[in-house]
């Protein structure tokens, strides 16, 4: 997880009144762009591409190969964003040009189906009442209008049904295909630009946090004089206050993981002098792997990252 930068730049839209037309799949934010405070613009899409297509030639060769291959992904995705954003406005383009010829219709037919089920739930207490007074002498005149009024129910929702349009039902599956197509095209294009985006501020921070890794060499020195057969319950707060300053730099998760086993292995009345000796050699050995791609890394693929990120931040970051 990130821990001093935030994952995304989100832009918001302008809340549209889509969601109060199709009780389910309406979008509920609009893609468009907004002016953002102080004027400032996003950078021009063409210089952005320039920066993707320089960064598909990296010499990534010194990432780990997941980081290498998030590193290689986003950046094979982050060209593709402007194409799916592009897609998603239209999309919501086409919405727009649908509403108005299908809002009327919409609204009236909502009002002839609110009468109609009222008058259904009418229908059904009223049959259902008539049927239990039927069954008592003194109540059979009042079950006899009961049914009077069911059979003056049914006549007039079968009057409203009557008055909705005959091109309803496939005007409304139009529609809902468009708020579906809107639905996904938004989604793919949020996806991607997260996929596309989220990599590069992760990586920067591993890679800026290098001199804090190598500081916690000290950490994990401190923690052989830990290793004994009497330790007490100091012994293990004190390898946690360890854990917790290994946990403040990123990408660190195996390092502490290895120290955590360690401190298990010496609860007090419980120690297994082996089992910890092995867990801190295996906190040496990762810690060792991670500072020496970082340092390898970080003198030419910490500028260039910074450049990429820079340069793509208010278009594939921005959402």
């Amino acid at each position: 997880m990130l821990k001093e930068i935030s994952r995304r730049v989100f832009l918001g839209g302008a809340v549209t009144a889509l969601g109060t037309i199709v009780q389910a799949g309406a979008p509920a934010v609009s893609l468009r762009p907004k002016a953002r405070p102080g004027g400032h613009r996003a950078p021009n899409a063409p210089a952005a591409a320039a920066l993707i297509d320089e960064a598909k030639t990296w010499d990534l060769s010194t990432l780990p190969n997941r980081d290498a291959d998030d590193l290689a992904e986003a950046i094979e995705k982050a060209g593709t964003v402007p194409g799916l954003m592009a897609a998603a406005v239209a999309a919501k383009d086409a919405i727009d040009v649908a509403d108005p010829g299908y809002r009327p219709l919409h609204e009236g037919v909502r009002r002839l189906q609110a009468k109609i089920r009222d008058l259904n739930e009418k229908i059904e207490d009223k049959t259902r009442l008539a049927g239990q007074l039927e069954g008592f002498e003194d109540t059979r005149e009042r079950a006899a209008r009961y049914r009077e009024d069911v059979e003056e129910y049914i006549v007039d929702r079968d009057a409203l049904l009557a008055q909705i349009p005959a091109e309803w039902e496939a005007e409304h599956a139009e529609f809902v295909k468009i708020l579906d197509v809107e639905k996904k095209a938004r989604t793919t294009y949020r996806r991607t630009a997260d996929q596309a985006y989220d990599p590069l501020p992760e990586l920067m921070l591993k890679l800026r946090d290098v001199d804090a890794l190598a500081a916690l060499r000290g950490e994990l020195d401190k923690l052989e004089a830990f290793i004994r057969e009497e330790t007490t319950d100091a012994d293990q707060e004190a390898i946690k206050e360890i854990e917790d300053v290994i946990s403040d730099v990123e990408g660190t998760s195996k390092v502490k993981s290895a120290v955590s086993s360690m401190r298990r292995d010496l609860r007090p009345g419980r120690v297994k002098i082996e089992d910890a000796r092995e867990e801190l050699a295996e906190a040496y050995e990762e810690f060792e792997k991670e500072l020496a791609w970082r340092q390898a890394a970080a003198p030419d693929l910490l500028p260039k990252l910074e450049r990429l990120e820079a340069g793509i931040r208010l278009t594939v970051g921005l959402r």
